[in-house]
């Protein structure tokens, strides 16, 4: 990536109810999150992240069994 991504915080005023949006511009994407969300797709990835390489291991260490 030529340009790295930024990350802005913004605290809006939306319908009453006060929220913390984190916008990520990177390229020609800016992507809008609320920040239970971000939080809740940051913990999904990590623990989907940990998980493949948990899968990896093991398998990889299987195979090792096997020989």
């Amino acid at each position: 990536m030529s340009q790295a991504m930024k990350v802005y915080m913004v605290r809006r005023n939306m319908l009453g109810i006060e929220t913390d949006l984190i916008i990520l511009k990177m390229k020609k994407l800016d992507f809008v999150f609320s920040r239970n969300l971000f939080c809740f797709v940051l913990l999904f990835l990590i623990v989907h992240t940990k998980v493949s390489c948990f899968e990896k291991v093991t398998t990889f260490k299987s195979g090792n069994n096997l020989t």
